[in-house]
């Protein structure tokens, strides 16, 4: 299949509005900042991004001989919450904002798991240029949140046997 199309991420944020113009990524220069220091669920995330940020097989051009302006330096994630929950609680706001102003990014949620969920649409945000940079829209401002309060589940009753108050109980 074909790559879907720049600002295409998925699901589709509740608001979205971007530029048509472009910044690069300096990969040697790049960097993420969060306001939560010490959080594993972030320093993870941040750690496994970097391999879909900056694809090891793909030759990615250093944007160095580039005006300065149309370099994006950094992202700074900015959770309210101070506690790093390992898994999400069961009313956990999962909203955040992301913006983009040329040299800089700002991912803002409430907590770890709006974060996570920034940090994913930016990694869709990135395309690579047929010149091979690696590159944004310079302008950029999402508002996102979960459609519905919760998560589905999923009773696997083809392969295991479940007596209906303990489905019940489920649902």
């Amino acid at each position: 299949g074909k790559p879907s199309a720049p600002n295409a991420p998925w699901p589709q944020p509740q608001y979205l509005n971007a530029s048509s113009d472009y910044v690069y990524i300096d990969p040697n220069f790049f960097v993420i900042h969060s306001n939560l220091k010490d959080c594993d669920v972030i320093d993870n995330a941040l750690q496994r991004y970097k391999s879909i940020f900056f694809p090891p097989k793909i030759s990615i051009q250093n944007p160095d001989r580039l005006d300065e302006s149309r370099i994006l330096l950094s992202v700074f994630i900015l959770i309210q919450s101070k506690q790093c929950h390992t898994y999400p609680q069961l009313r956990d706001d999962q909203s955040y904002n992301l913006t983009i102003e040329s040299s800089y990014g700002i991912i803002y949620a409430e907590n770890v798991w709006g974060a996570l969920n920034g940090i994913e649409t930016f990694s869709q945000l990135l395309f690579i240029t047929d010149d091979n940079y690696l590159a944004t829209n310079a302008s950029i401002y999402i508002q996102d949140w979960p459609r519905f309060p919760y998560r589905g589940i999923l009773l696997d009753t083809a392969r295991h046997f479940l007596p209906v108050p303990i489905i019940k109980q489920h649902l």
